[in-house]
């Protein structure tokens, strides 16, 4: 499959990120580049440079003389990680509430009320418009990039089972009841007890993948 030649690095950039952030690379899995290289029948040079800027992002290792690797995260990791995109997202509730988009949250209401529970791809797509919209009520083009920036690297670790995901789509309903309705202090603390409990499944999940490896 060969690439147009316009900004071949960025369209390579593009499309390993994808790989990543849909698992078609796994988390701690080598990029071979030269394959990649191959495949888009181009020379190594821009794969190397997009994998370079996918290190600076985060979502990529690339060990000396070993080669580049899906980035895997410590309980730590994924601890401060999780913390700072609480800290984002009730910032961003609690001072730009009043600049949350009704009308989109209102369409959004309606289509995580009537989601498959088997549709995992379906529920990620809704579970990231949902917060990000919270997010965008801030207009702020910083607290934004950054916030996108620990969203891509939340995918990386985030493996919600099918109970998790019908808990997590009624904690998703209750909290847009409390912002349509205008309870703001009611929202935060959901918002608080929503985040915590993806926290904690990431943990429960990370604990069952250690006892199984």
């Amino acid at each position: 499959m060969a690439l147009i030649t316009k900004s071949i690095t960025e369209q390579i950039y593009n499309i390993i990120k994808e790989k990543i952030l849909l698992q078609e690379f796994e988390v701690g899995s080598k990029i071979e580049t030269r394959e990649i290289a191959k495949e888009y029948e181009i020379s190594i040079m821009p794969v190397r440079d997009a994998l370079k800027k996918l290190c600076n992002q985060g979502l990529v290792e690339n060990r000396s003389r070993v080669g580049f690797f899906v980035r895997s995260f410590s309980e730590k990791e994924i601890n401060d990680i999780m913390e700072i995109r609480c800290m984002f997202e009730l910032y961003c509730l609690d001072q730009h509430f009043d600049k949350i988009n009704k009308d989109e949250l209102r369409n959004l209401y309606q289509d995580i009320k009537l989601i498959d529970q088997d549709d995992r791809i379906k529920f990620d797509q809704l579970d990231s418009e949902f917060h990000e919209l919270l997010i965008n009520s801030s207009n702020n083009d910083l607290i934004i990039k950054n916030y996108n920036q620990i969203k891509d690297l939340i995918v990386l670790f985030k493996h919600i089972d099918k109970e998790r995901i019908k808990l997590a789509t009624q904690e998703h309903c209750q909290l847009i009841e409390s912002i349509l309705s205008g309870e703001k202090e009611k929202a935060i603390e959901q918002l608080k007890v929503h985040i915590n409990n993806v926290k904690y499944s990431i943990g429960e999940n990370i604990k069952k993948e250690k006892r199984s490896g």
